[in-house]
């Protein structure tokens, strides 16, 4: 089984019987995936493969001679294969979820894409939606519920593509804001503790004429809009993660559970726990 993946110009041919979710696949091999706490460092050597986690809660690090980084809650980070590196918890409460992978299509694809050796995306909420997905096949792939190594071997090949495509957009820099632009600047801030002066100083206004500009397109202040979005958020990952409520909670950058839990049921019309066991299908249907 064959896939042709034609992207930047150039053309690939994979042979799915190359792909391994463990062992020697020459495509993908998924050496470990799940949720970490990184009590003990971890010590990227190269040839180790691709860590890419996100941080649910509290702070972790990614130091080398040439770099360190300081990852939050909504943050993610990328090491690639070429690194030597420690990871490790800066805060005791950190929690983070993991996923080491590597293959050589991915990493012709990193290079390809120019995706650094390390790299941070902060407030990347929209890589972690393929994160849970990559995260859920693999899970029915090991339960034998009729998962091909060909739907795995796609999703990690978009996921990279999903960095690169992030990467893009957080480079980009307005000249001056627009409705648009901080509404898609607050879609990207989704699990960053992010506060009004912090977006008027992002494009270097006042918080008050980030309002009023908002204002002027949409019938919600940029706060509101990114409350509905953390609640929309909310409920799709109720319905299509087995994240418990308090991780979605702090995923998220609510106060408190409770404080998620009061606005869930306010906007909703029921908990998020009677959300869930109302609306979650029984079933996943995996594209």
């Amino acid at each position: 089984m064959y896939l042709l993946l034609q992207m930047k110009g150039f053309l690939m041919i994979l042979n799915y019987s190359d792909f391994s979710p463990k062992g020697n696949g020459k495509i993908v091999n998924i050496n470990s995936v799940g949720q970490i706490d990184r009590a003990v460092p971890y010590h990227h050597q190269k040839g180790d493969g691709f860590i890419f986690e996100y941080v649910i809660s509290g702070e972790e690090c990614v130091e080398s001679p040439d770099i360190l980084l300081n990852a939050g809650i909504g943050d993610f980070i990328v090491v690639r294969p070429e690194e030597e590196c420690v990871i490790y918890r800066k805060s005791r409460d950190l929690s983070a979820f993991s996923l080491h992978i590597s293959g050589f299509v991915l990493e012709a694809i990193a290079d390809v894409l120019n995706i650094d050796n390390t790299y941070l995306a902060p407030a990347a909420f929209d890589l972690l939606d393929s994160f849970l997905k990559i995260t859920s096949l693999y899970d029915k792939y090991n339960a034998g519920s009729g998962v091909s190594g060909k739907q795995i071997c796609e999703i990690a090949v978009s996921f990279l593509l999903d960095i690169a495509a992030h990467k893009s957009e957080v480079h980009i820099r307005d000249q001056r804001p627009t409705p648009l632009g901080i509404k898609n600047y607050l879609d990207l801030c989704i699990c960053g503790d992010v506060d009004l002066e912090a977006v008027g100083k992002r494009f270097g206004v006042t918080g008050v004429h980030i309002i009023r500009i908002f204002r002027s397109e949409f019938d919600f202040t940029p706060m509101q809009y990114l409350k509905l979005r953390r609640l929309d958020k909310a409920a799709e990952l109720l319905l299509e993660s087995d994240l418990s409520i308090k991780d979605i909670s702090s995923l998220l950058c609510f106060s408190s559970t409770q404080h998620f839990t009061n606005l869930f049921k306010e906007h909703f019309g029921s908990s998020p726990g009677k959300f869930r066991s109302l609306n979650k299908k029984t079933t996943v249907d995996i594209g």
